[in-house]
This record gives structure tokens, C-alpha cells and sequence, in this order.
């Protein structure tokens, strides 16, 4: 199933968000304008890696659709998260 949310107004730092079990809390908003010069806002997300459970943030628009569940060391496109892997055991992709 695939996660869509999508914001009508800006929302504070503090939400928190939760896809397919995993939690990812907005810590900052910008500004930002798009090629085309069409004013928006770029969505600064932190959350805790599925496989390590380390910390790491992702960006978004206003429209969220299927988040990165991963940090960079093990982002893997297309690859399904194993929840049974350590991660998940010990509560580091929860908070």
C-alpha cells in the first residue's frame, strides 16, 4: 500500500508523522522556489533508519509519497524494509 499525505497550509515543526509503522518528525521549513518560479516549501523530516536504526532526515513538498525509510548507508530503492531486523527489535525506527 502506498503512503500519500498531502498539506493544504505549512505545518509547524514538532508533527510527527507515521508510515508503515515508522515515525518522522518535521524539524524545519523553507522557503524555496521552483525552476519555473512557482513559490513553495521545501519539508525537512528526521526519522531513525529501518535497517540500523540511526538517525537521518528527508525532504519533501507539501505532498508526502512514500518516504525514504532508510538512512543514505543503507538506502535501498524498490526493497522492501524486513521488519524483524534489528532495527525494529530493539525500537530504534520508533523513536
Amino acid at each position: 500500500m502506498s503512503f500519500l499525505l498531502r498539506f493544504n497550509t505549512v505545518p509547524e515543526p514538532g508533527l510527527v508523522v507515521t508510515d508503515r509503522g515508522q515515525e518522522y518528525e518535521l524539524i524545519m521549513t523553507r522557503p524555496h522556489r521552483r525552476k519555473d518560479g512557482t513559490p513553495t516549501v521545501v519539508l525537512t523530516w528526521r526519522s531513525r533508519c529501518a535497517t540500523c536504526g540511526e538517525p537521518f532526515t528527508v525532504t519533501t513538498g507539501l505532498s508526502l509519497k512514500d518516504l525514504n525509510r532508510r538512512c543514505p548507508r543503507h538506502h535501498r530503492p524498490g526493497l522492501s524494509v524486513n521488519r524483524s531486523r534489528k532495527a525494529y527489535r530493539r525500537g530504534g525506527a520508533h523513536g
